[in-house]
């Protein structure tokens, strides 16, 4: 690659999701490692992948630092 230039690699995830938040999460992560590891460097999630979550994220702190690191760059 010339200096300068930087290649955009994206990578949008569709998954079946489930009323259990954790599992929603789990295949989540997985599947945004999966593409980072592919060379994706901008990895689009459904919209509404986890709206349970999203409803409760003020009860789950826990859960709420998992996403937050889930969705920032990976090393980058």
């Amino acid at each position: 690659m010339e200096k300068g230039n930087r290649q955009v690699v994206v990578s949008a995830l569709q998954f079946a999701c489930t009323d259990d938040v954790l599992t929603n999460l789990a295949t989540a992560e997985r599947l945004v490692r999966a593409s980072h590891a592919k060379g994706a460097n901008i990895i689009l999630i459904q919209k509404s992948w986890n709206k349970s979550l999203l409803h409760s994220m003020w009860k789950c702190r826990d859960l709420v630092q998992k996403t937050r690191e889930l969705l920032l760059p990976m090393g980058h």
